[in-house]
């Protein structure tokens, strides 16, 4: 049986990102409910262009961070491959149809 360290965890977060003009990011935010980001600090004069994401964290407090990746708004798998939950997905996808129509 495992210690209790060294047993994996996964887990999601929340990020914006804010890129110039060229796709480089400048600057990111991150939080655990998608509300603390949303709406962004672009709202309040921050004028680069926002991408929102979701990052899948696996590890375990023995081994620290395993594997770390990313999904953007409308992409159903994350850059490794696993499937993003689909709760997220539509919380993801609902911001990315907001920016729209602001």
């Amino acid at each position: 049986m495992k210690h209790q360290d060294e047993i994996k965890k996964i887990t999601y977060e929340y990020c914006c990102e804010y890129v110039d003009e060229y796709g480089d990011i400048l600057d990111t935010d991150f939080a655990d409910k998608l509300s603390d980001i949303y709406p962004s600090r672009f709202i309040k004069g921050y004028t680069n262009k926002r991408q929102f994401c979701i990052v899948r964290t696996v590890g375990s407090e023995a081994e620290g961070i395993t594997d770390r990746s990313w999904a953007y708004v409308g992409e159903r798998e994350f850059c490794s491959g696993q499937k993003v939950p689909a709760g997220k997905f539509n919380q993801l996808l609902k911001t990315q149809t907001s920016e729209v129509t602001q």
